[in-house]
């Protein structure tokens, strides 16, 4: 807008970025979801903050089918959803075989809102491992650095594990 950093951006849909009345807006189409999704598969419940979304259900169909709803909602709002971020996961084999069969994508662990989540039996950390593994520069920086060490242990809250965690 005034004070923007880039040039404008022209759109007809949509919530801007940075405007107050966008979060109230969010709130509308965050209900309206929910109305829409619990009409057309009411077994299946719906979970949503911000613009992370789950869907979880008893029938795997029925799993299915709320996602091509959903996939139609954000079709009515012109909404995109992300591909890369959307997955599935289901305890019986029989039915992780036919989302394969669906062509959808499968996970056994992932971080939902900066938290590991596990979906089967074995526990899994590679996640949390990786991004403790990212930290290195900044350990290799905290090593090098002529602060005191009482500074540098006051720095780890802050700096490293709000990062790895």
């Amino acid at each position: 807008v005034h004070t923007a950093l880039s040039p404008a951006v022209q759109s007809n849909q949509g919530l801007p970025e940075g405007c107050s009345l966008s979060v109230a807006g969010m709130v509308l189409i965050d209900w309206a979801f929910h109305v829409y999704l619990s009409a057309l598969t009411p077994s299946v419940h719906a979970f949503s903050y911000v613009d992370n979304i789950s869907e979880a259900g008893h029938v795997t169909m029925e799993v299915v089918s709320a996602f091509f709803s959903t996939l139609c909602f954000f079709q009515l709002w012109g909404l995109t959803l992300d591909f890369g971020k959307t997955y599935f996961w289901s305890t019986p084999a029989h039915n992780r075989a036919l989302l394969r069969l669906l062509g959808l994508s499968l996970r056994s662990d992932a971080l939902e809102l900066g938290g590991s989540m596990t979906f089967e039996a074995s526990k899994r950390n590679r996640q949390l491992r990786a991004r403790g593994g990212q930290l290195q520069p900044k350990w290799e920086r905290l090593k090098r650095s002529m602060a005191p060490r009482a500074q540098k242990y006051q720095i780890l809250p802050l700096a490293f594990w709000s990062a790895a965690l």
